[in-house]
């Protein structure tokens, strides 16, 4: 382990009001004593500055110094001046100085050996530590229950000395300093802790601010002061391939960020890049800010009031507006044609889709029933085209029903409501048969069934007639001839002639309401 020169200066001179310039991106791996013959080979630099290697040695530059690691890494030499001060120097792997400080304080050469190699051994004691609490736990699992890589960032966060949390390229919460002390101090960690998801109402604000696009193309590790967090926090971009994978955050809570905890957070991304990219099969290659918010209240975790407001007010949705919900379920569950599906969504419909258990849910906010209409029609043509099943469910009042008309979309899909022939079907349309589904065992239903479907049925597939048919489009037409005789593309003296004749077959009195809605029962 390497640690950056920043950091060992940063915690050297503490306090101190005068901090000379040092070489900030260097890395020091070992601390030695020099002794008197080695110092006369140094050459002197001016108090406090630093010179940038080069390829080719100075004049002057003597062979390495005694013990010098020679090309294994940065060393920094202290030796006694003899007259109660310590010289410092920096020296690149050939033995070059790139920095000189002649420390006055007075301290002895001992008490600051000492004090750098604490400093050294500190750290590379917490680096030990998250190495190993890598290799305990895979992080290959479910990142949601991934308590290896909870350990993980944990230890990050005891580097830094600052809290961190790991997110997905989407925003979702992958990992999160556990320390409850955080969610007394920010209602936005309560919310990362509880929800597992950074609010649409901060992403879309760090958009409109243009910070969010900063940070996505910000390479390495930055110091960020925000307008849109009262806290600044240092964001760690993570990537793979050129591609975007997620960020790493620590949040300025408890101590402030200083140069060196960036450098150190950096060196900590590099390590964290490189074995996520390994190992990690739970990032997101997309970015749909609202995605976290609308999965988790689908699923019924209704944020509190206050919160759920913001987030809508970001969406420019309202709590009291008519909603409805469709749900598309692929032949294929790869993410290239669910991807397609939502991008078409969101284009044409002005929908807000996310990707939950292999399927597509888009929600929509209507201005009226009018839209519904149109909706209905667009959803029709979709799953005509695409050959899916497309489930819509009623148009409500109140974004906080939800979970329950999602469920309504669910049961459509799970008890195979839509068909190869007609891939599109509505809860308004399969409401009443679900109801007696789910109300009564299949010998009660049998019970319940009007015997005139099934002589129809028997008398359509020995004659190759129609009259089941007609009876039921004529039924949920309420008896109108006209809208029927179009429906089932006949004369209307061609389905008077059919009611006629079914009526003879049955001995079914059609003028009777209750007759009537058991037929419909039965057809359903």
């Amino acid at each position: 382990m390497k640690l950056p020169f920043l950091v060992m200066t940063e915690l050297l001179f503490s306090g101190s009001e005068k901090i000379p310039p040092f070489p900030a991106d260097t890395p020091v791996d070992t601390i030695r004593f020099a002794d008197a013959s080695a110092a006369i080979h140094i050459p002197d630099l001016s108090p406090g500055t630093f010179s940038e290697s080069s390829e080719t040695p100075p004049d002057s530059d003597p062979s390495p110094m005694k013990d010098s690691p020679g090309n294994s890494g940065y060393v920094l030499f202290l030796s006694g001046s003899g007259n109660g001060s310590c010289q410092m120097r920096l020296c690149d792997p050939a033995g070059r100085v790139i920095w000189s400080y002649p420390w006055d304080d007075p301290h002895t050469l001992f008490e600051i050996f000492n004090r750098c190699m604490d400093i050294l051994d500190h750290f590379r004691r917490l680096f030990a530590t998250l190495e190993e609490s890598r290799i305990e736990g895979s992080f290959r699992e479910d990142a949601t229950e991934n308590s290896s890589l909870e350990r993980y960032i944990s230890h990050c966060s005891r580097i830094i000395g600052s809290p961190a949390y790991l997110v997905d390229s989407t925003y979702k919460v992958l990992a999160i300093d556990p320390s409850p002390i955080y969610s007394e101090i920010s209602a936005i960690w309560r919310h990362l802790t509880g929800q597992r998801y950074l609010s649409y109402d901060i992403i879309s604000a760090l958009q409109d601010s243009g910070e969010l696009q900063q940070m996505d193309t910000r390479n390495g590790s930055s110091l960020i002061r925000s307008e849109i967090f009262p806290t600044e926090f240092i964001s760690c971009t993570l990537e793979n391939g050129g591609q975007i994978i997620g960020h790493l955050f620590f949040v300025g809570y408890n101590q402030k960020l200083t140069p060196g905890k960036v450098a150190l957070a950096e060196q900590i991304r590099q390590y964290t890049q490189k074995i996520l990219a390994e190992e990690a099969t739970f990032f997101s290659a997309r970015y749909r800010g609202y995605e976290n918010f609308l999965i988790h209240v689908l699923e019924n975790h209704l944020p509190e009031e206050t919160m759920l407001r913001r987030q809508l007010t970001a969406l420019h949705w309202k709590q009291d507006g008519l909603y409805c919900l469709a749900a598309i379920q692929p032949e294929s569950a790869d993410l290239l044609t669910q991807e397609s599906i939502c991008r078409e969504l969101e284009s044409k419909s002005e929908g807000k889709p996310v990707i939950l258990e292999n399927r597509v849910i888009c929600i929509f906010l209507l201005t009226d029933h009018t839209k519904r209409q149109l909706l209905t029609k667009y959803l029709h043509n979709l799953a005509n085209t695409w050959h899916y099943p497309i489930a819509m469910s009623d148009c409500f009042f109140g974004f906080s029903q939800l979970p329950i008309y999602y469920r309504q979309t669910l049961s459509i899909l799970q008890q195979k409501y839509c068909t190869e022939k007609h891939p599109f079907c509505q809860y308004s349309d399969i409401a009443v048969r679900h109801m007696i589904q789910h109300a009564l065992s299949d010998e009660d239903l049998s019970l319940l069934l009007d015997p005139a479907v099934d002589t129809l049925r028997r008398y359509d597939q020995r004659n190759g007639t129609d009259y089941l048919n007609t009876l039921k489009t004529y039924l949920q037409n309420e008896r109108n001839i006209t809208e029927t005789s179009r429906r089932l593309y006949i004369h209307r003296n061609t389905l008077l002639y059919r009611i006629e004749r079914l009526e003879e077959l049955t001995g079914l009195d059609l003028d009777n309401p209750a007759i009537r809605l058991r037929l419909l029962l039965s057809l359903l």
